[in-house]
């Protein structure tokens, strides 16, 4: 507000001597107009606001002027097609502010067809290539986000997570009802899922597919005592993690074993001159058969799945040995 006051107070002064000159019959003051080069009085100049005077062309110069530029914007002639056509059917230049195209639109769509045509594979190169680096860009900004934003997003995690468990007590009949049902319903595609997933995990995680060796193996053998791991898993109880018994089975490997080669024993495959078709076991240095337990809280259980007692063992050699029972008969000829 006190800017414009100060603006009205000095458009003021700038009309006083003209003022006082008309009232007392002098003849008015004169200004050369920078365009015509005329001497003309200045109630025949506009008063540029800003600077509180007059400006330098006259009216009839600056309205001249002004109506060539809209003349001038109005219509322009495209460099491809050479036709006149108005300003708006050009686009801007990327490159510099207010400068049109100095081709139409029509003609900039018609080449890029042309040009998308001929170049079709460099286009889809440069696509993918963009893609790409837009993809690692996206990734290195969300990379960054979420290190910015960690405190952030570990109240959000442990918020949804109090979320989800105060839902599941308050609902806890109804998801077990619903799952039950679900299962019943779907008892074949879960069964066909997990065992595609443990499949899987065997073939790509050697301390897994020892794990459910070893579980298997403890299971039949409670099951011999007319006992069960009551739904218990045998890792609580076992002297050792799965990743000490991968690295204790891996320390004692013969030159051709390796963990791709674990199998059982097939006369239609095994060639004794081609160690390829080899396969080797996990072995019970004193077979398992002699440590009878009914719990994995036995001592039996513990010193028959001891480290010690375990080892990787020819497959051939460990069916002709269970075949045989050579094992026991030297156990049974030293109690004698």
């Amino acid at each position: 507000m006190g800017e414009m006051v100060i603006l009205a107070e000095a458009m003021l002064l700038a009309l006083e001597p003209i003022e006082k000159e008309l009232k007392d019959g002098v003849a008015p003051l004169m200004k050369i107009c920078s365009v015509c080069e005329e001497k003309k009085e200045l109630c025949e100049y506009y008063i540029d606001k800003r600077l509180a005077k007059c400006m330098a062309r006259c009216k009839k110069c600056f309205i001249s002027k002004k109506k060539k530029i809209k003349v001038k914007a109005i219509i322009k002639i495209c460099k491809r097609c050479g036709m006149e056509k108005s300003v708006t059917e050009f686009y801007f230049r990327k490159n510099s502010k207010g400068q049109l195209n100095s081709h139409c639109i029509d003609c900039c769509i018609k080449y890029k067809q042309e040009y998308r045509t001929v170049n079709n594979d460099k286009e889809q190169e440069k696509r993918r290539k963009t893609k790409e680096e837009n993809k690692i860009k996206r990734a290195l900004i969300k990379e960054s986000n979420k290190e910015l934003n960690k405190e952030k997003i570990e109240l959000k995690k442990q918020h949804t997570r109090e979320l989800g468990k105060k839902y599941r007590e308050e609902h806890r009949d109804e998801l077990a009802q619903y799952q039950k049902e679900y299962r019943e319903a779907n008892k074949e595609e879960i069964s066909k899922d997990k065992n595609e997933y443990n499949k899987n995990r065997k073939k790509n995680d050697p301390a897994y597919k020892l794990r459910c060796y070893i579980s298997s193996s403890i299971g039949g053998a409670l099951r011999k005592q007319g006992s069960s791991k009551q739904g218990k898993s045998c890792l609580d109880f076992l002297p050792f993690t799965k990743e000490e018994l991968k690295a204790y089975i891996e320390k004692q490997f013969e030159p051709w074993m390796n963990w791709e080669n674990r199998g059982i024993y097939r006369l239609e495959t095994w060639n004794d001159n081609d160690q390829s078709t080899w396969k080797w076991q996990l072995d019970h240095v004193i077979p398992h058969s002699d440590f009878p337990y009914t719990s994995m809280e036995d001592d039996n259980f513990q010193k028959c799945w001891a480290l010690s007692n375990l080892r990787p063992y020819s497959a051939k050699l460990n069916s002709i040995d269970g075949a045989t029972r050579i094992r026991h008969k030297k156990k049974d000829q030293n109690a004698l």
